[in-house]
């Protein structure tokens, strides 16, 4: 339905609200989504809530101060950047499941001191009301020193482990993955500095607070592998040597261990006696929520997110419940990609190779008419036809069109009901 001129006037005279809306050349959005500054789910432009969020479980975020937060079920959750506190927006992640028992407790089972033993300490960890665990190494000498966990898995599928770590005594630290076939990844690295000595193939280190880095390790199990199970181990590690003299009292501090089903980690899932599953959070505007800003036949969506690089990303999709068969689109699929389908055909598809960890993207549309910019890059590509007429926004998913989850997080989403020039896609998204 094409919107009425005295539509189209009130939206562009309506109110300003606690941030400022994005006016462009007398173009007014008629939806605007302002997660990182306003960190809740209204609608700057009308200043109601239209967006229905659901989870079915708690799940954790970072929050301004950069600990680690609890939000309860359903409750949506605005990221912050750990370090510097900076506002990330609206995180929307897909389902996970942390295998490990006893994320926080390493002197319990399933985990086993190696010449070593766990003991409580007055280190705060990134929850900032719990404490780190300190790996102490026994004067054992010439040997390692570490604790371990063997945990079940369905083997073949990729998995990933991950854990908080503090320098103490000692500032070296080492991760490790085996089946009974052989390690499959490792990361040395010095736990102080953030700096990786030697690491396998996926991996990383990511700086939290006050000295603290979260430590990450992808692999995928051999498929030779006889036993449906993964050791897991955390290492006090020297200056020169794994295996060194142990003289009693040195260690390194551990916390928050997650070992789950992906080739990247997620936010941390706390366990104590079983498995914990966080659910998918799913973000999205249907019915008269929907209708009240949507212009059928034109419109530009702008969005600013980030996101792992792995896999197939979903930023938003504009879609009629029809399984990939009319729909509008921004995705993640090893470039940043652009989608207009009806009836199942492809009125135009672009993508744009200028993606990195925060991206900037506009998609403009309407019949025999498309654009699309990221990051400041205009895409040459051209497409046909009269566009789909969908009845509602997922945001951060793509569920009937089988697209996986953002997995990260949407500082801001915003709708025109214009067909804005390529020239405004380009200046929005630089």
């Amino acid at each position: 339905m094409r919107l009425s001129s005295s539509r189209a006037t009130a939206l562009t005279h309506r109110p300003q609200q606690d941030f400022p809306l994005w006016d462009l050349a007398g173009a007014r959005p008629s939806l605007d989504l302002q997660f990182a500054d306003r960190k809740d789910l209204v609608d700057a432009t009308t200043g109601s809530n239209l967006v229905d969020h659901t989870r079915a479980s708690s799940g954790t975020y970072v929050g301004s101060d950069g600990l680690i937060k609890t939000a309860t079920t359903n409750a949506p959750r605005f990221d912050h950047d750990p370090t510097t506190g900076e506002s990330l927006g609206l995180l929307v992640e897909e389902s996970r499941t942390n295998l490990l028992l006893r994320s926080e407790e390493f002197d319990q089972s399933p985990w086993s001191e190696v010449r070593a033993s766990i003991e409580n300490s007055t280190e705060l960890a990134p929850n900032g009301s719990s404490y780190f665990k300190k790996l102490r190494e026994d004067t054992t000498p010439g040997l390692s020193h570490f604790v371990t966990a063997s945990v079940p898995i369905s083997t073949g599928a990729p998995f990933v482990f991950s854990m908080y770590v503090k320098a103490g005594e000692r500032l070296g630290a080492r991760l490790r993955i085996a089946d009974n076939v052989s390690y499959l990844e490792d990361i040395v690295f010095n736990a102080s500095t953030g700096v990786i000595t030697n690491s396998s193939n996926s991996s990383d280190i990511e700086p939290i607070s006050n000295g603290v880095y979260r430590v990450w390790i992808a692999c995928v199990p051999n498929a030779a592998a006889t036993s449906a199970s993964v050791s897991i181990e955390i290492w006090n590690f020297d200056e020169n040597s794994q295996g060194y003299d142990g003289d009693g009292t040195s260690g390194i501090y551990i916390w928050g261990a997650q070992l789950e089903e992906g080739s990247f980690p997620t936010s941390y899932i706390p366990t104590e006696g079983s498995t914990v599953t966080r659910a998918a959070d799913v973000a999205s505007i249907s019915g008269s929520n929907f209708s009240s800003w949507y212009r059928q036949d034109e419109g530009t969506v702008f969005a600013d997110a980030e996101f792992p690089r792995i896999g197939v990303r979903s930023i938003w999709m504009l879609n009629n419940a029809a399984n990939n068969v009319d729909t509008i689109d921004t995705h993640f699929n090893n470039n940043l990609t652009f989608r207009a389908r009806k009836a199942s055909a492809n009125l135009f598809g672009a993508t744009i190779n200028t993606a990195s960890d925060r991206n900037k993207t506009s998609f403009a549309f309407m019949d025999n008419n498309f654009g699309a910019s990221a990051n400041g890059e205009l895409s040459p590509a051209t497409g046909s036809g009269t566009i789909s007429v969908p009845t509602f926004l997922e945001i951060g998913s793509a569920t009937y069109a089988g697209l996986s989850p953002l997995n990260g997080t949407i500082r801001r989403l915003t709708y025109w009901p214009q067909r804005l020039p390529n020239s405004t896609l380009v200046n929005i998204t630089t």
